[in-house]
């Protein structure tokens, strides 16, 4: 489980993102603060982790990880092919996502 007073932190593959992070995360440390680093992720899945690891903890939360959401981005789409009705065609659309 994750303890109280942590976070999660992350980043982008700009060269300025690793350097700042190291020092947000000095910086959280000296407060006590226990950090889970997430290393390179988009955006919305930073969110997504977050918002997933907050949502009702008790002693049988785990933390969200990479894979959750990428399980649960594609039950997305598969869910979204079935109110389609295009769920029984061999090859489905694409599907774009904007991981800004």
């Amino acid at each position: 489980s994750i303890p109280l007073g942590s976070f999660f932190v992350a980043r982008d593959t700009r060269s300025h993102s690793l350097p700042f992070q190291d020092l947000l995360v000095q910086g959280a440390h000296a407060m006590g603060v226990s950090v889970q680093d997430l290393g390179v992720v988009t955006t919305p899945m930073l969110h997504w982790i977050t918002r997933q690891s907050n949502l009702l903890p008790d002693k049988h939360h785990h933390p969200a990880t990479k894979q959750d959401y990428y399980q649960q981005l594609s039950q997305a789409y598969v869910e979204l092919n079935h109110l389609l009705g295009l769920q029984d065609q061999r090859i489905l659309p694409p599907l774009q996502v904007d991981g800004a």
